[in-house]
């Protein structure tokens, strides 16, 4: 005997009756798009409002080399954080935690000194960037839901916000290819990612398994 059947409220795919059931009359992408319009966008909205003035104030400094800030996108963690990394060889790090998953303070600020070879490594992609003008992948932001690491270079001007995690991914599965305008560009703003990353205290892989990390 087969299931019993009816239609998506929202968009009229049909469905079993059990998913309109567990799911308001609607199916699973349709669920999907309406948490994401009704929790994530205003939860980004409220967290981006609030600290835009901290973001901008740091980020404006004339001592900053470069800014980066991670948003998790789509997910059930929303905590976000940022990196400053100053012409002194200290970054900051600013992680702001979603405190529904972490029982944390809203905000925590954290700092490390680079060493000399990598602060010699990052003024060379940092004079790569403003040899390659960012604005040509800018086009790459448009993926919906994606998780975005958005750079800010303060002396250039130069910025780039890229769904790192998912293009990571895609080009490693041979998903996606880069074009020749795009892989240069691509690359130097991972490898800058990657630096800050690599020395982060909270670092995209602790996100992924949900604990810190101890400097040494």
């Amino acid at each position: 005997m087969d299931s019993p059947r009816t239609n998506c409220k929202k968009c009229g795919v049909e469905i079993l009756q059990i998913t309109a059931d567990l799911n308001e009359g609607r199916c699973m992408p349709c669920k999907k798009d309406d948490w994401r319009k009704e929790v994530l966008i205003p939860q980004i909205v409220s967290m981006v409002r609030e600290h835009t003035p901290i973001l901008n104030h740091r980020t404006n400094s004339e001592n900053v080399l470069v800014s980066i800030h991670f948003h998790p996108g789509f997910t059930p963690d929303l905590t976000s954080w940022t990196f400053q990394i100053s012409r002194d060889g200290i970054m900051r790090q600013s992680v702001w935690w979603y405190t529904q998953r972490h029982d944390r303070p809203e905000e925590e600020l954290d700092s490390v000194r680079l060493d000399d070879a990598t602060m010699r490594r990052l003024h060379q992609l940092i004079t790569e960037v403003e040899s390659l003008k960012l604005e040509e992948i800018g086009h790459l932001s448009c993926i919906d839901d994606a998780a975005m690491v958005s750079v800010r270079f303060p002396r250039s001007g130069e910025h780039a916000d890229i769904p790192m995690l998912s293009m990571q991914e895609d080009i490693r599965k041979g998903r996606r290819k880069l074009t020749d305008v795009e892989k240069p560009r691509f690359s130097v703003v991972e490898a800058i990612w990657l630096l800050a990353d690599r020395h982060a205290r909270y670092s995209i892989t602790g996100h992924h398994k949900g604990r810190t990390r101890r400097h040494s």
